[in-house]
């Protein structure tokens, strides 16, 4: 079984988070989605978000899911 990124039903929040983010978001054909930001505040790692449409991603995409689904256990 792969790991995804965030859980299935939270794909679309994760992708509206970046945007309220001021990342540029940019859907991808398979149904995943980048998102790029220039500022300089974020970690330099951070910068840069690949999440396929099987719910895998890059490294930040990782790290950013787990960020997104502990503020969704404290909301």
């Amino acid at each position: 079984m792969v790991k995804t990124v965030v859980k299935p039903k939270h794909l679309l929040a994760f992708k509206f988070w970046f945007l309220k983010m001021n990342y540029v978001v940019n859907d991808l054909a398979d149904g995943g989605f980048t998102a790029k930001i220039k500022a300089k505040e974020f970690k330099k790692g951070h910068r840069y978000v690949l999440v396929s449409g099987d719910g895998t991603g890059n490294k930040a995409a990782y790290e950013l899911g787990k960020e997104f689904e502990e503020h969704l256990k404290v909301a």
